[in-house]
């Protein structure tokens, strides 16, 4: 806009998300076990408590043999397994579109996230890693991070993500029970995921 006092009828005006007045979400220790810690700006880590609040830049860990959820305020849950960090980099709520504006940051190990289905069509929930960035609507999916190689999977459960990595802009779609690898360059390979394994009954005895 040249001259913002001098606005032409009817016209349309793009603005970034950025500039949108919003107000802050929380996620809540929904459960843990084991070595789960937080670490706030500014501040040293500490253990998580049952039903703490987080909020935009904290950074949530586990150690060996632990597991942290998190239940954020539009009914979606993230799990972080053993030996993982994720990073919350926004968590709002835009008060034009009263929609969510979700964007998660997987430093290291694993995450599952659970999805709420969207409400709005301005709902935004994105998890990232350093190589890509996965755009969510309504999903179960599990995403890993590599540090040590620079490599990325996704996993899909069911609902439908889009994958963006590397400089190139085309976004990858994955169907239900697919996966993708993405490479250090970018690069990213899509398979179905392997089959659940069949479980039987119990009736036998095994015996020494």
């Amino acid at each position: 806009v040249a001259d913002t006092h001098r606005l032409t009828v009817a016209s349309r005006l793009m603005l970034p998300v950025r500039m949108l007045k919003s107000r802050p979400a929380t996620a809540r220790v929904a459960a843990f076990r084991g070595q789960a810690q937080v670490v706030m700006p500014g501040q040293p880590a500490r253990a998580v408590t049952l039903g703490q609040a987080l909020g935009e830049g904290a950074r949530v860990s586990t150690g060996p043999a632990s597991s942290l959820s998190l239940a954020l305020t539009d009914g979606s849950v993230i799990t972080l397994p053993s030996n993982s960090a994720l990073r919350i980099a926004r968590l709002r709520k835009l008060l034009i579109t009263d929609s969510i504006d979700y964007d998660l940051a997987l430093e290291s190990g694993s995450v599952r996230s659970r999805v709420t289905p969207f409400r709005n069509r301005d709902d935004r929930f994105r998890l990232r890693n350093p190589i890509a960035v996965s755009a969510v609507r309504g999903t179960d999916f599990r995403s890993h991070y590599d540090a040590a190689t620079a490599t990325a999977r996704a996993e899909l459960i069911e609902g439908g993500i889009g994958i963006l990595a590397g400089e190139v802009a085309k976004e990858t779609r994955l169907a239900p029970e697919f996966g993708a690898v993405i490479g250090r360059a970018g690069g990213i390979a899509v398979e179905p995921l392997l089959p659940a394994p069949a479980v039987t009954s119990g009736s036998g005895v095994q015996r020494a």
